[in-house]
């Protein structure tokens, strides 16, 4: 198609215009066209119910009130970044720059050790399936999507629909809190052997990798999130 037009145009302007302007006329054309091709092939349009479907558990989790995350057991029911869509917030994430501590956090959950030695096996794409770890009540996670039961006291299932299930986790940690007692640690490693030495108390205990002697003294009070946005927090 491209050639065909070239070759035309070139037929009706030859007459009036320099060999110059017409081959930079029959460059700019072949490129139009061309890109055109490319992106009508690369881009596909679809309608977006296809993509992001409105389904009764979804529905039921942007209806929660509060601040929280989610996390699944299968990548088919939530594939990492789809919830953004939604404004439901989770600990997977797709993207090929995420924060080295937080992978580090991650493989070690998966690997039910305090085990931060690379690789993490993630790529770009970070997927938290631990459900069982008591890490994950510190990254404020309310709520687990499954396609199998979960046989734990911690969990309870408050929505079904289909095949997928949804767990209320009932020792979820909020977004913020104080805790009673912080512990230093002097390297990533022993941050995360020591989260893991008090995993069972992260409510009341904090590992922080001390860079000021002033951190030691802290005082209790109150965290009240007063609004939540992506740019934004108060």
């Amino acid at each position: 198609f491209a050639v065909v037009f070239s070759l035309v145009s070139l037929t009706i302007f030859i007459k009036k215009l320099s060999a110059k302007r017409v081959i930079i006329w029959m460059l700019v054309l072949v490129t139009v066209v061309d890109l055109l091709r490319f992106s009508w092939k690369f881009t596909p349009f679809t309608k977006e119910e296809y993509l992001y479907p409105h389904t009764r558990s979804l529905a039921f989790l942007e209806n929660e009130r509060g601040i929280f995350r989610v996390m699944t057991t299968d990548n088919r029911i939530l594939p990492p970044n789809f919830s953004v869509m939604y404004g439901i917030q989770s600990v997977d994430l797709y993207d090929p720059l995420y924060l080295k501590s937080y992978g580090e956090l991650i493989a070690a959950v998966e690997r039910d050790e305090p085990n931060i030695s690379p690789p993490f096996g993630f790529n770009r794409i970070i997927t938290p399936r631990g459900v069982n770890s008591p890490i994950i009540n510190m990254l404020n996670v309310k709520y687990i999507l499954s396609f199998t039961d979960i046989s734990s006291e911690r969990f309870r299932k408050v929505y079904e629909e289909g095949s997928t299930m949804i767990f209320e986790n009932k020792d979820v940690l909020p977004r913020a809190f104080f805790v009673k007692k912080v512990v230093p640690a002097g390297s990533d490693t022993d941050a995360i052997k020591k989260v893991f030495l008090f995993k069972d108390e992260l409510g009341e205990i904090g590992v922080v990798q001390e860079r000021n002697q002033s951190m030691q003294h802290f005082s209790q009070g109150i965290v009240t999130i007063v609004s939540y946005s992506p740019n934004r927090i108060v």
